[in-house]
């Protein structure tokens, strides 16, 4: 009875030591395993592209538990991995980066549920051409609504996708020549931005600052203020001569015409077609190429297909070739000098024995200008009107097979 009673003490003992040691165990925190990921330094927008230059300003390593990383996750550890790649998604401070985050730089990268549209611009309403691809931008309005002008933010945080047909800022930071510059909207914002256009808004864009906060804006509170521009309380539409916008008629190329192409009247009927455009964005263009019909005037630099004709394009036909032009080292300017000649040398021209003839000046210089025409290519042959004039008249019209032959020009009419 003894003995029993001392191996149930013994056992007493040792599930009380168990006990004792479950409890203390549950005290302590449970020993979590982390792992070290590369993650963002701050928020980053859709689009944000990666360089050697900014990928140490953007990231960090972060330890985070590796039970927040999902068994299917493929996340970039090593910040090279992300050189040349951009963001296809907006990501959060301290939020790690996943393989299927990022596309390369030359890749549009915009979120889902957004389409793209585009708008023209030019440098001066777009930063000087400082926005480019990746820049977010506010889109500014301005209209005249009767006669007052609104001033208003159409549309705050945009992201550029383009500049032109550009996607890839590192290549090229200044767009001075921009026309148009893409953008990724929503459904709703591409119908506030066409609403805006029929409304004949003004549109320039306000380059923000990467770390800009986001600004308060009611988009449907916009979309009611432009709906109401230029009704009366009654709903009634006000037409005002201001809001109209002048209009005019420009000529549109309708292939690819080659430089020193004459302005004739066929070559306008069949090249070209006549559309209205607002003046505003088509200054400097003709208008009117009637008066240049037959007056030797070419498109000098020549005018690429759906672009328009420019009054700066225009310009009389260069003079290229000289046919039978003199060595560079004989001045042509001036007549030979007079010599004395004794009598044997001089020649004998009744009425006047002993008459000495000079020596001839020398011949007017010629040259050859090439014109395409409609019906082909043909050669202007122009004749200087004096030694050392520069100036030019049209002596013949030949074919290149003619002027390359040397046809000579017609012979010069001598009067008593």
């Amino acid at each position: 009875m003894k003995q029993k009673n001392l191996v149930l003490m013994g056992i007493a003992v040792a599930c009380g030591l168990v006990a004792a040691i479950l409890t203390a165990n549950m005290g302590k925190p449970p020993t979590i395993e982390m792992v070290d990921v590369l993650a963002a330094k701050k928020d980053l927008t859709t689009g944000t592209a990666f360089t050697k230059d900014n990928v140490e300003d953007l990231t960090e390593v972060k330890p985070i538990p590796k039970t927040m990383i999902p068994a299917e996750a493929k996340i970039i550890l090593k910040k090279e991995d992300l050189i040349g790649k951009r963001l296809s998604r907006a990501t959060h401070q301290g939020e790690y980066f996943n393989v299927a985050d990022v596309g390369i730089k030359t890749q549009i990268l915009f979120e889902a549920g957004q389409d793209i549209m585009s708008l023209p611009m030019t440098a001066a309403k777009a930063a000087s051409g400082f926005v480019g691809p990746g820049s977010r931008v506010d889109i500014l309005a301005s209209v005249i609504d009767g006669t007052q002008r609104e001033v208003f933010t159409l549309l705050p945080d945009m992201h550029v996708l383009a500049v032109d047909a550009e996607q890839d800022l590192t290549k090229q930071q200044v767009f001075p020549e921009m026309r148009m510059v893409s953008f990724a909207v929503t459904q709703k914002q591409a119908l506030l931005i066409t609403l805006a256009n029929q409304r004949n808004c003004n549109l320039e864009l306000l380059l923000r600052h990467p770390d800009a906060p986001k600004r308060e804006y009611n988009i449907d509170k916009t979309l009611t203020m432009l709906k109401t521009l230029g009704k009366d309380p009654g709903g009634v539409e006000m037409v005002s001569e201001a809001k109209k916008e002048k209009m005019v008629k420009v000529y549109i190329a309708k292939e690819n015409i080659p430089a020193n192409t004459e302005i004739d009247e066929e070559l306008i009927k069949t090249k070209f077609d006549l559309v209205e455009k607002p003046e505003e964005h088509f200054k400097g263009a003709c208008t009117d190429l009637s008066p240049f019909y037959g007056q030797f005037k070419v498109l000098t630099t020549g005018v690429a297909k759906d672009a328009y004709v420019l009054n700066a394009m225009i310009g009389a036909a260069p003079i290229k070739g000289v046919v039978g032009a003199p060595p560079a080292d004989v001045d042509i300017t001036k007549l030979p000098p007079k010599v004395e000649v004794t009598p044997e040398q001089a020649l004998e021209v009744a009425p006047f024995p002993h008459l000495y003839i000079p020596p001839a000046p020398p011949a007017p210089r010629i040259r050859d200008v090439a014109i395409h025409t409609t019906k082909g290519t043909i050669v202007h042959r122009y004749q200087e009107t004096g030694i050392g004039t520069e100036e030019w008249k049209l002596i013949a019209i030949l074919s290149p097979t003619e002027a390359a032959a040397g046809t000579k020009p017609p012979a010069a009419k001598v009067t008593d």
